[in-house]
This record gives structure tokens, sequence and C-alpha cells, in this order.
């Protein structure tokens, strides 16, 4: 993130905050395309950028905004199998922010799962990126560990007993919303989550007939 935002900051501070408005677009224009391999129309995208915490967030220069940003790129890269994009955005996804590996390890399993599409490009995404990751935190700190790993405020296994039940009470008071934004992708087995039900595609690609509906697609749709 540091990387991202030395450029704006060389030219003048306040164009730091242009990297998470730009993040805030890409996560709108890669849910359009979800959807609209959904079939729904891609305008729902732009829906996200009436969310809260990313209007929020897109005022400040924290990671959180681009690490989205690149979650749904890798999600949707993935199930699209296209490999050099699932590559460049899994390690984009690790390297953004230290908690990335762990979206992606989901993205990944998620995949596995629902046999959605192979998982070498993602694995060397999150290669390279954990890689890269190394490098930039050795360069920086000397340590190949991230400076999170160091800080007294990290999660500790140790500390589960106590923070634990605050933690659980606060994921049972997420619902509705949670619980509501779940459903969908239950419904379409979207385990990392993907845009999949069972091993067909809600849209494929037909030789010389451009995208046409399959039996299991139009099930997807009225369900």
């Amino acid at each position: 993130m540091p990387l991202l935002l030395a450029v704006p900051f060389a030219i003048a501070p306040r164009a730091v905050f242009v990297v998470n408005v730009l993040a805030a677009l890409a996560i709108a224009v890669g849910a359009a395309r979800i959807f609209e391999r959904w079939g729904r129309s891609p305008l729902w995208g732009a829906v996200l950028l009436l969310h809260p915490t990313l209007l929020l967030l897109v005022r400040t220069a924290m990671a959180d905004v681009v690490v989205a940003a690149a979650a749904v790129w890798a999600w949707l890269t993935l199930e699209r199998e296209d490999r050099w994009a699932t590559v460049v955005s899994f390690a984009f996804l690790v390297l953004a922010k230290p908690y990335g590996i762990l979206i992606a390890v989901a993205l990944l399993a998620g995949a596995a799962w629902s046999r959605a599409a192979s998982g070498a490009p993602a694995v060397a995404g999150i290669t390279v990126g954990a890689a890269g990751s190394i490098v930039l935190n050795v360069l920086s700190t000397g340590s190949a560990w991230s400076v999170y790993g160091r800080h007294p405020a990290t999660f500790r296994w140790e500390s589960l007993p106590q923070a634990g039940g605050l933690i659980l009470v606060l994921l049972l008071l997420a619902p509705p919303g949670l619980v509501l934004g779940s459903v969908p992708l239950a419904r379409r087995r979207a385990w990392g989550p993907l845009p999949r039900t069972g091993r067909s595609r809600a849209w494929r690609a037909v030789p010389g007939q451009g995208c046409a509906k399959t039996a299991d697609s139009e099930s997807v749709l009225r369900r």
C-alpha cells in the first residue's frame, strides 16, 4: 500500500485519497461484471458505492478498500478462468495487506470445493504475492515477518479466551446483513464465494455463438 501512495503523495499530499477512490470504482466495476454473469443488471454493482463502510473508508488512506477491490477481481478472474489476470489479482491481493493471504486462500478453497476452475493460477499468484511481501518486509523492517506480527495489539491465540466472547457477540449482532448477503451466494453454491451453481456456469461461451444460456443457467436465473 505505501508503494501505491508514494506517487500521488509526491504530487500532492491530498492526492493519496485518489487511490481509494479508484479502488472503490474498481469494486463497483468488478461487482457489475459479476452481476452480469449472474444474469442481473450490471448497474447493481454501483449500489456498493453506497455502502456505509465503503463511504467511510474511501475518505481515508487505509488499505482496506484496495484489499476489497483486489478480492473482488481475484474472485471474478478465477471464476472466468482468466489465467494471467488471476495470477496478477491474487498476487496483488496478498501484497496489499497481511490478511490478504487469508482472503486469497479462502477464494482458492472455495474454487476447489465447487470445482469452479483450475487453482494453479491462483496458487501462482499467492506464491508471487507472498514472496514479494517477504522481500518488501526484509527491505523495510529487516525481518521476513510483517510488522503486524510484532505489534502488541495483534491477534494472539492466548488472548482468545478473553476476547473470544466479545468477538462472538459482534458476529451474532452482525445479522441481518451478513445472513441476507450470504443467501444468494449459498443458493449459487458460491463457496469462495464464487458465482457458480453445481458444475455449470451461469453463462458459458459457445464457439461461434458468443454467450448462450445453459439449462442450469436458466434455473439459476429463475432462483
